[in-house]
């Protein structure tokens, strides 16, 4: 009568053994520099080197999408602002965009303030994100002429190609 306990507490402790190993969090501070720029041939010109910072927690698991949990500074605008409800930005990472993306968003003012969208490959070493156009009605971006930010580059064509790449398999023809 005790075998079908001791089978199922064993499944059990195996279960969770397995979901703990599959766990890893990692501490991510890193500065990048990068270019933000505009989309589209006419903006070609439009180019101005910035600094990207992420602080925070980077976590992966097994049954879980990838997690950053911090603070991302755009030279002095830092993210989540001083107004905001919690110190931390939370983003969990889905398809959307690109394979790992995740709105940039919190709570601030009584308003939820939206700055873009995040995209970022599987360890962390690049990244780009859409930066919104503010509007009366909210935020638009468009591949045509959106602006963005992308790192690590040094150039609008380094941007660009980290920008295609990350967003490779969501695109029906490259951006320019």
């Amino acid at each position: 009568m005790k075998r079908p306990y001791v089978v199922i507490a064993l499944l059990l402790l195996i279960g969770v053994l397995i979901i703990s190993l599959t766990s890893t969090s990692q501490q991510i501070d890193q500065s990048f520099d990068g270019v933000w720029y505009q989309l589209g041939e006419e903006n070609a010109d439009y180019e101005e080197p910035v600094t990207v910072e992420f602080n925070g927690e980077l976590k992966k698991s097994l049954f879980r999408n990838l997690t950053f949990v911090g603070t991302i500074a755009i030279d002095d605008h830092v993210m989540p602002g001083t107004d905001a409800r919690d110190d931390e930005l939370e983003l969990v990472f889905d398809d959307g965009i690109c394979k790992n993306s995740e709105t940039i968003d919190y709570i601030g003012n009584d308003r939820i303030e939206t700055y873009g969208t995040l995209c970022v490959n599987d360890d962390f070493s690049e990244f780009m994100i859409t930066i919104l156009e503010q509007t009366e009605n909210g935020g638009t971006w468009k591949g045509e002429d959106g602006q963005v930010i992308a790192g690590p580059a040094h150039s609008r064509e380094e941007a660009l190609r980290i920008t295609n790449q990350l967003m490779a398999e969501y695109l029906v023809k490259p951006l320019e």
